[in-house]
C-alpha cells in the first residue's frame, strides 16, 4: 500500500467514478483503475462493485474511506503548518473539546478569537475527553479541552474550571416547584443518563446508590446536549454539566441545583514541554475569560495542581 494508492481510493470515493477521479488527479482512467486494483490486492478485500456502469464502495471501502479522510486532513493540517513556518508566522489553531464545553464555552470564544485576531483560521473538533487527550498528545491539535483530572506527564494543564452539575427538567415538572433537587426527588421517575464511561454519570450513580433511591432509568446517552433534547420532550429528568441547559435559553426546560453536589471539572490542556505559538496562547486567554466571563453558570478557576491526580475522564 502507498500513497498513490490511497490517492486513487479518495478520489473515487468522493468523485464517485474513475472518470472523474482521474480528471481531478490529472491521471489516466487506467492508471487511477490500476492504482485501485494493487489497493484491493495488497489489503485482499474488494473495495467497489460495478452496478450500472459505476463504482459502488463496499462497506469496506466506506470504513477505510473514513480512516484515510482523517490521514488527509492530518496532510493538510501539516501543509498548513509548513507554509506559516516558511513565511515565520503561525496562522492557525486547532482546538478539540469534549461536547459538554464544545455546545456551550467554545463557540463564544471561537467569535472573540475570530473578533481579535481575524488572520487566524480556527479548526474545532468535537470528541470525547479520551480523545481530545490522544490528540494533544499525539501532536493532532494545538489545544484540548476535557475532563479533569489527569495524570499524564505528557500534559500540560493551562487552566482548570470547576462548576456544579444541575438537574434539568421538562418545562412545568411539579418539581420545578423546588428550589433544589435532591436523590429522594427523583425517586421512580424516568431518568436519562450519560455514557457509562463519563464520571458525572458515575458520581450521580454513587450518589443514588447511597441514598437507597431507585430511578427508572429509561435513557442513555453520550451527549448532555441530546440528554437536555430528549428531556424538553418529556421523556424523563436527567443530571447533566451545567453549561449545556443554562447556555441553551432555546430549550423548553426548568434547571435546578442538584444536592448532594456533583462537580463537573474540565480544563484546557496542551502537550507537555513543547513551544505555544503566540496565536495559541491568544487563544487560551479569550477561552479563560470566556469560561470567568459566564453568569450561569459562574464556573471557578482552581489552581492547576488540581489536575495531577485521577483518572482522565
Amino acid at each position: 500500500m502507498n500513497f498513490r494508492m490511497l490517492t486513487a481510493f479518495r478520489a473515487v470515493m468522493v468523485a464517485g467514478s474513475v472518470t472523474e477521479a482521474s480528471a481531478a488527479l490529472g491521471r489516466s482512467q487506467p492508471a487511477v483503475s490500476r492504482s485501485i486494483a494493487d489497493l484491493e490486492a495488497a489489503l485482499g478485500y474488494r473495495l467497489f462493485e460495478r452496478v450500472n456502469r459505476r463504482m459502488v464502495p463496499t462497506e469496506e471501502a466506506v470504513l477505510l474511506f473514513k480512516e484515510v479522510e482523517r490521514a488527509f486532513q492530518s496532510l493538510d493540517y501539516i501543509a498548513e503548518a509548513a507554509r506559516a513556518i516558511g513565511g515565520r508566522r503561525r496562522r492557525h489553531v486547532h482546538v478539540a473539546a469534549m461536547p459538554a464545553i464544545s455546545f456551550s464555552i467554545l463557540p463564544i470564544a471561537a467569535q472573540r478569537m475570530a473578533e481579535a485576531h481575524p488572520e487566524i483560521r480556527m479548526t474545532l473538533e468535537v470528541r470525547s475527553s479520551d480523545w481530545v487527550v490522544q490528540s494533544v498528545l499525539q501532536r493532532q491539535c494545538d489545544v484540548g479541552i476535557a475532563g479533569l483530572p489527569l495524570n499524564d506527564p505528557g500534559l500540560r494543564v493551562a487552566f482548570v474550571a470547576t462548576a456544579a452539575a444541575v438537574c434539568v427538567l421538562p418545562r412545568g415538572h411539579r418539581l420545578a416547584a423546588l428550589d433544589t433537587v435532591r436523590p429522594a426527588d427523583l425517586a421512580g421517575e424516568p431518568f436519562i443518563s450519560l455514557g457509562a464511561n463519563y464520571r458525572t454519570r458515575q458520581s450521580v450513580d454513587r450518589i443514588f446508590r447511597e441514598a437507597g433511591v431507585a430511578r427508572e432509568m429509561r435513557l442513555e446517552t453520550q451527549l448532555s446536549e441530546m440528554a437536555c433534547l430528549l428531556v424538553e420532550r418529556g421523556l424523563g429528568v436527567a443530571v447533566v454539566d451545567p453549561f449545556t441547559p443554562l447556555l441553551r435559553p432555546d430549550l423548553r426546560l426548568d434547571v435546578r441545583p442538584f444536592l448532594p453536589e456533583v462537580p463537573f471539572q474540565w480544563g484546557a490542556v496542551t502537550q507537555a514541554g513543547r513551544h505555544m505559538p503566540e496565536p495559541v496562547a491568544q487563544f487560551l486567554d479569550i477561552l479563560r475569560d470566556a469560561v470567568t466571563g459566564c453568569e450561569t453558570p459562574r464556573a471557578t478557576l482552581g489552581p492547576v495542581r488540581a489536575a495531577s491526580a485521577g483518572e482522565s475522564a
